[in-house]
């Protein structure tokens, strides 16, 4: 067929892209059209457009279950094949069997790790270099509520942590 280009899309992250251009090669990246009828390639920008269309602003609160997809929305200039990483936490660490001082540590030290992640601005600031685009404030939101949830020994370690 004359005048037409066959691709295939492959999952790269923006990291990928980013090295491969600092080690003097060019990648090709396709311009897809999103369901606004955009054309759009993956950039920080489009892939923070597809997130902040979503329409979380109603709610803060935590959902349990919730696993968003920013999967083609249909909103302008965001990327159609954007997802969002998702980590998966208990509610309740040693509920029925009490755990150690240690395993509550532990806990702990996710929580806060977590909690510094999605609050320190140096830390979301090393995010964009490395190919990651950091979530909307609707959606840090959401996952500081998620952690208030977070017990171990049926103590909050949220409360554990600000106190």
């Amino acid at each position: 067929m004359s005048g037409v280009s066959f691709y295939s899309i492959t999952y790269t992250p923006l990291q990928g892209i980013a090295e491969s251009t600092q080690n003097g090669r060019n990648p090709t990246v396709a311009r897809i059209i999103n369901s606004h009828g955009d054309v759009t390639t993956p950039t920080t920008s489009t892939i923070q457009n597809a997130l902040a269309s979503l329409n979380t602003s109603s709610t803060t609160s935590f959902i349990a279950n919730d696993f968003t997809s920013i999967t083609d929305l249909s909103a302008p200039d965001a990327y159609p094949l954007s997802f969002i990483s998702h980590i998966l936490l208990r509610q309740h660490y040693f509920y029925f069997t009490p755990g150690s001082t240690e395993d509550c540590l532990s806990v702990k030290w996710m929580v806060h790790l977590w909690y510094f992640f999605m609050t320190d601005e140096i830390a979301r600031q090393s995010l964009d270099p490395n190919g990651w685009v950091f979530v909307t404030p609707d959606l840090v939101a959401r996952n500081m509520a998620a952690m208030k949830e977070i017990t171990c020994n049926r103590l909050n370690v949220m409360d554990q942590l600000i106190s």
